[in-house]
């Protein structure tokens, strides 16, 4: 998997699709997903949470993204959904960190990409903890994830 920001858009790449999320929206391969609900686009599952964000699996990880959402997540439904794995959080709105923060700890990844754009992000991001910071591209692979704890890195 390849993690790139680019425009304000985090870009990822596995080995067939392209998925951009952009604010709230989720496209795959350019695909825009239309939210709560099962998709499957370019190889890739998405399953839309009614709550926003979104729980996506591929043929590698489990991954799941999260902006916008303005309420904890109900834990018994994302039981029947894949392992998320990784998580993509946008830390733009300091206004739901809380939030935020909870639905975290309810996925628990093992690995956590923040990233965002305006003057609190960084702040928002150094409440978690400490982070690497990523400059460019970030690739990730199923021998990266940490077999115990968990890995955060912020995407400049």
């Amino acid at each position: 998997m390849i993690i790139a920001k680019k425009e304000g858009k985090l870009v990822v790449k596995n080995k067939i699709s392209t998925i951009k999320f952009i604010g709230e929206v989720v496209k795959i391969n350019d695909y825009k997903l239309p939210g709560p609900g099962e998709f499957e686009v370019g190889g890739v599952l998405a399953y839309g949470l009614s709550e926003g964000g979104y729980v996506l699996k591929d043929d590698e990880f489990g991954f799941g993204y999260l902006d916008g959402i303005n309420k904890v997540l109900d834990e018994k439904r994302l039981e029947d959904l894949p392992d998320v794995e990784i998580l993509f959080v946008n830390f733009s709105d300091d206004k739901k960190m809380s939030v935020t923060e909870k639905n975290i700890k309810i996925f628990d990844p093992r690995i956590l990409v923040a990233f965002g754009d305006g003057g609190k992000t960084v702040a928002n991001i150094a409440m978690l903890g400490r982070c690497e910071t990523i400059v460019g591209v970030l690739k990730l692979k199923k021998s990266d994830l940490p077999l115990e704890g968990q890995k955060i890195y912020f995407i400049k």
